[in-house]
């Protein structure tokens, strides 16, 4: 079983995990905003904060560590920006942040890891 070895309370900018008797760590200069393991795909899924990484801050990894991907988030409103990944039953979901009217609204879609598609969107609250 792969243990993520990150928290959002540590306010820490490594995220590890072991592999295959290998320690896997990857550095961000900032926190990231979360971490999500999508076993179905064998992707550790990142979103790291926009001030870093902009609109482009969701980062997919192999279990190996090697960035697979890193996709923008759809240009919804200003400073759009992923917000949260999970993973049921092999459908991955992902929250998506941006200003609109100077107010910050979210919705949830969900996303195809191999091609970025977003499909059926809605408000996540």
């Amino acid at each position: 079983m792969l243990k993520i070895n990150w928290s959002v309370w540590d306010n820490n900018s490594t995220v590890s995990w072991d592999f295959n008797a290998n320690s896997i760590r990857v550095e961000m200069k900032m926190p990231p905003l979360g971490v999500a393991n999508l076993k179905s795909k064998s992707l550790i899924a990142i979103f790291g904060r926009f001030d870093e990484f902009g609109s482009s801050n969701l980062l997919l990894y192999s279990y190996e560590g090697i960035l697979q991907r890193a996709f923008k988030a759809p240009p919804l409103g200003k400073c759009s920006q992923f917000t949260s990944v999970s993973e049921s039953n092999g459908i991955v979901s992902v929250g998506i942040g941006f200003e609109t009217d100077s107010e910050w609204a979210e919705k949830s879609a969900q996303f195809n890891v191999i091609d970025g598609t977003l499909t059926n969107y809605h408000r996540s609250y």
